[in-house]
């Protein structure tokens, strides 16, 4: 039987599958390890400098277009307007709540449009999106993407 579990945070409401808590753990490291060594090589301005307002919105109304993020990360919602900055992936409201259970040192969630975002933070949603993600957790043996808000592992 498959263990389930988040992104490796303890008590949050999840279920990813991965045979153990330690696989998840190791899944969730190597795609931030990804996610931040593809950020560094695009960036060539300050990367916690925050990107003013109509910037962001731009970048998110070309990102949120994509059919790939069309559509939520950890569950099938259409229309997310909240994002992992950690992982570069787009999530429902309802969502977003079971993801910062898992805590910032797991995945750092902050709105499309209500929150400020920091270049690094927005090139890393550039670099990512839910397909990259799906991919990569799918090629590291994690096989059930959806969050199931009423079950905790």
């Amino acid at each position: 039987s498959d263990a389930r579990g988040g992104l490796g945070g303890v008590g949050a409401r999840a279920s990813l599958r991965a045979p153990s808590r330690r696989t998840r753990r190791t899944h969730a490291s190597h795609l931030r390890r990804f996610f931040f060594a593809a950020v560094q090589r695009t960036m060539s301005t300050n990367p916690k400098e925050i990107v003013p307002k109509a910037e962001t919105a731009k970048v998110f109304k070309k990102l949120m277009a994509m059919p790939e993020n069309k559509v939520c990360f950890d569950c099938p919602q259409r229309k997310p307007i909240w994002a992992s900055s950690t992982f570069g992936v787009f999530i429902y409201l309802d969502c977003s709540g079971g993801q910062r259970r898992l805590g910032t040192h797991i995945t750092f969630v902050r709105s499309c449009d209500m929150d400020s975002w920091t270049r690094e933070q927005l090139e890393t949603m550039k670099q990512g999106g839910n397909d990259k993600a799906r991919q990569f957790f799918r090629a590291n043996g994690v096989r059930d993407l959806h969050i199931r808000q009423d079950q905790k592992y």
